[in-house]
């Protein structure tokens, strides 16, 4: 699991190569001890937050339109750090980190001053979580080599899935114990609490990480570049089918089917106990049997809207984990693999703006889709699924169906599409978030004008 030392002239001596090993070690338990407490503080903040806009009255069309506008922002955040990388590393993550989980904990408290308030403060959530996200990442592969990336991903994602459970089940205890929207802000508090947790784990540990990274490939060569390119793609397809689903299936059973607000949370429950089983099982397995959750991924949208009892739709979030954590740790390990040759910040770049693009291109679609009926939306999460299955079994080697050498011709010439939409999407989105930031203002300039006139007018007409 350690990572391959350079060579020097100088022989290293047994106690140098102990205290390596030792630092490898211990940035391994750092981690997954960071994801073990990351996953109680996202079950009940940022996987409670669909079910937080339901209770409020928003329809699934609005809650989309939120989440949307909030990946938006997080995409425009990638595009200006990617080609700059990042400075500080270690500071710039313990930051990061922290002011994420306290503007996660501030999310109920901004949307009882309305959409503009719930629109903005889930942006900046979204932004910053990205932005960790990212720079996790960053460190995973800074760290560790091929093989030890791949194991510390899967454990994290076990660990974390584990402590999820227990997120999950306290949501569910609390929302249906306690009454009002009290409930929310307390969870939302208790969940940034424990947040900070991980935070104060990374700050206090010393992580053998470089004082910063670079956004460019190190040693890829086409090959490298072609299967990436492809890899990014799939990423896309798979998290925007993701995307769609998660977002509207919490809202659809509270809305459409009338299931208590407890029993949409319980959803995220069985998906975190399906998904530790299956962490470990998609880490043992060879990269051909990944098929198997490329094939079921389709299946799972078009059985949330054709089931009308509620409690049959925990039964498919089991269904649904089992292959959507298989699907997202082929993306991980492959570019775990990559990330040698493109360069840690590279890699890591383009895994978290596939999922914030994968996040803008599926609630785009299916907003749009919405407004010829929900059964549209879930279609439309089956059909960008059945795309991520047809881009690796086409041409990722590891799981294609058809030969290697075939399967990388196929790769290259995704990845000419991949190059042209990649600098497509850097370029709309910074667009994007500079316009947005001017409106911002613009609202703010607004509303200070509006609350010095009712001042003004106050001062003027009360009786003296």
């Amino acid at each position: 699991m350690r990572m391959p030392l350079p060579v020097t002239r100088m022989r290293r001596t047994s106690r140098e190569e102990g205290r390596a090993a030792s630092s490898f070690g211990a940035a391994y338990l750092v981690l997954v001890a960071e994801a073990g407490a990351a996953g109680f503080y996202i079950a009940v903040t940022r996987g409670l937050a669909p079910v937080l806009m339901a209770y409020i009255g928003l329809s699934v069309e609005q809650v989309m339109l939120v989440v949307l506008a909030a990946y938006v922002s997080a995409l425009g955040v990638l595009s200006a750090l990617r080609g700059r990388g990042v400075r500080r590393l270690r500071r710039s993550l313990v930051a990061i980190h922290g002011l994420e989980r306290v503007a996660w904990g501030l999310l109920p408290l901004a949307a009882l001053l309305g959409p503009p308030g719930l629109i903005a403060a889930y942006s900046l959530a979204v932004s910053l979580g990205t932005v960790t996200s990212l720079l996790l990442t960053t460190t995973i592969f800074s760290i560790f080599d091929e093989a030890g990336a791949r194991r510390v991903i899967a454990h994290r994602s076990a660990v974390s899935a584990a402590s999820n459970i227990v997120g999950q089940l306290t949501s569910i205890l609390v929302l249906a114990i306690m009454s009002g929207y009290s409930k929310y802000i307390y969870l939302y508090a208790l969940g940034s609490g424990v947040g900070l947790v991980a935070t104060a784990v990374l700050a206090a540990s010393r992580l053998p990480i470089p004082e910063s990274v670079v956004a460019s490939s190190t040693r890829a060569g086409l090959e490298e570049e072609a299967v990436s390119g492809t890899v990014f793609l799939y990423m896309i397809a798979y998290m925007a089918s993701s995307a769609v689903l998660a977002t509207a299936w919490a809202p659809y059973l509270i809305r459409v089917l009338g299931a208590p607000d407890y029993l949409a949370a319980g959803l995220g429950l069985v998906q975190m106990v399906t998904s530790i089983g299956a962490s470990l099982y998609w880490l043992r397995v060879p990269y051909s049997a990944y098929k198997q959750a490329l094939l079921v991924l389709p299946l799972v949208p078009v059985l949330v809207a054709a089931t009308r009892e509620p409690l049959l739709h925990l039964g498919l979030a089991g269904l649904y984990a089992f292959s959507a954590t298989g699907a997202n740790l082929l993306a991980s390990f492959l570019y775990a693999d990559l990330s040698r040759r493109l360069g840690a910040f590279s890699a890591s770049i383009r895994v978290a703006m596939a999922a914030a693009t994968a996040q803008v291109a599926g609630l785009s679609v299916a907003l749009a889709a919405s407004q010829l009926g929900l059964w549209v939306v879930f279609a439309s999460s089956a059909a960008y699924a059945v795309l991520a299955a047809f881009i690796a079994l086409y041409s990722l080697p590891e799981v294609a169906l058809v030969p290697r050498d075939q399967a990388l011709v196929h790769a290259r010439r995704l990845y000419v599409v991949t190059s042209a939409a990649f600098g497509f999407i850097v370029v709309v989105s910074r667009r994007t978030v500079v316009m947005v930031l001017r409106l911002v203002a613009l609202g703010l300039a607004l509303l200070i004008l509006l609350f010095l006139y009712r001042l003004l007018y106050y001062l003027v007409t009360i009786p003296h």
